[in-house]
């Protein structure tokens, strides 16, 4: 895969005294080279007993090259910095995924067992390099250029077990038992270098060493009640999860722990074999990422910094999807509509800093009480006979 993209940015930053404009002009080259291979096996042992291994494999490699220049404008249009900067890195990239699926069916009608194991595998690397000059005007005019150079080692271990019991309960009810267990392990190694006067200086500022372990456990249960003109589940579950980090470089341990009860509910009505309605209801925890928690400086673009926060809290979404779905074979007739809403606290956004000096951004990931976000589809479809083709209709709503 070969990219070449140009990009031309304007961006209005609205102050509590004010505002400035943002300009910057960019020129990106990427290249990728990616290698995929898949095995499947899927064996009936014998008429009770079955399994299913799936392993995928992934090899990367690629390349990027950036080059953009920026400025910042007062409202009254006075210049108030300006960058220019050339960026180069080089990746490598190696992803293992495998699978195992054992399902067992007992003799009384309903009642199944199922065990899944998972492992994935991956590691990452990568060589990077930033040239910069950044000049900032103002009372006193500064010139700040930076040369460096990077490396970066990320290794991820991912196992996990899930296990399903249903048992029917009688009158075409039945009764799901599941358990989850995943733990994920990451190594993160990256060295900066100030580059001056041919030597190469460690930077143990933008440097970061850090380990850390997921735990997560997650038991549960479903109740489902099928029914002929209409089905529906109900249930909940437990989950559990423990991030430990250490930043080995500032000798610091980041110990989260978060609890929450997960329900969910699902209705499948059928009015006829072309006319359906469903609603779903889930609830499910948004942790938040590595990168999210580790507070360390980006400075890939210099007039645009991102930094992380270690005291991000898990945010907790509710998910409400309602579709409805009409066809008629006889006259081609067909009508599809959904509207999906998603309510979330304690959700995951960027809050924006800016230097009232030299008007630098900087983001950091932050909790927010509340979020929603709402969206609606609607689809028809009519034949138009003497064209020999067809009409569609779509609308299209969102908000947040």
């Amino acid at each position: 895969l070969n990219q070449n993209i140009s990009k031309e940015l304007e961006r209005v930053n609205y102050l509590p005294n004010g505002s400035y404009n943002f300009f910057q002009v960019s020129r990106q080259v990427n290249q990728s080279d990616n290698h995929r291979a898949n095995l499947i096996v899927d064996q009936q042992l014998d008429s009770a007993n079955s399994i299913k291994l799936t392993i995928n494999a992934t090899q990367t490699n690629s390349q990027q090259d950036l080059q953009s220049s920026s400025q910042t404008m007062s409202i009254a249009n006075v210049l108030q910095n300006e960058s220019v900067r050339d960026t180069y890195s080089e990746a490598t990239g190696t992803n293992v995924n495998s699978n195992l699926l054992y399902r067992h069916r007992f003799p009384k009608k309903g009642r199944t067992v199922s065990t899944t194991f998972t492992a994935a595998i991956s590691q990452n690397n990568s060589d990077g390099t930033l040239v910069s000059t950044n000049d900032f005007f103002g009372p006193i005019n500064l010139e700040r250029k930076i040369a460096q150079t990077n490396t970066q080692r990320t290794d991820n271990q991912t196992y996990g077990v899930q296990f399903s019991y249903t048992e029917p309960l009688g009158n075409r009810k039945y009764l799901e038992l599941n358990y989850t267990l995943r733990t994920n392990r990451n190594d993160v190694v990256r060295d900066v270098y100030d580059v001056l006067n041919g030597s190469n200086t460690y930077n143990d500022t933008l440097s970061n060493r850090y380990k850390s372990n997921y735990l997560f456990n997650r038991p549960g249960f479903n109740i489902r009640v099928n029914r002929q003109k209409y089905n529906f589940a109900f249930g909940a579950s437990y989950q559990s999860t423990r991030l430990k980090g250490d930043l080995l470089l500032r000798d610091t341990t980041i110990d989260r722990s978060f609890e929450n009860i997960l329900p969910v509910v699902r209705f499948n009505y059928d009015f006829s074999s072309f006319k359906h309605l469903r609603f779903d209801y889930e609830t499910s925890m948004q942790e938040p990422n590595i990168q999210q928690l580790q507070p360390v400086i980006d400075n890939s673009d210099p007039l645009n910094l991102s930094a992380g926060n270690p005291n991000l809290r898990p945010g907790f979404a509710h998910q409400f999807r309602l579709s409805f779905t009409q066809f008629d074979p006889a006259s081609s007739l067909g009508l599809f509509a959904f509207l999906n809403s998603t309510y979330t606290t304690n959700a995951i956004a960027y809050s924006q800093m800016v230097d009232p000096q030299t008007l630098v951004r900087t983001s950091v990931p932050v909790n927010v009480a509340d979020n929603l976000r709402i969206s609606g589809n609607v689809n028809f479809g009519m034949p138009i006979r003497k064209l020999n083709g067809c009409l569609l209709y779509t609308s299209d709503a969102a908000d947040e």
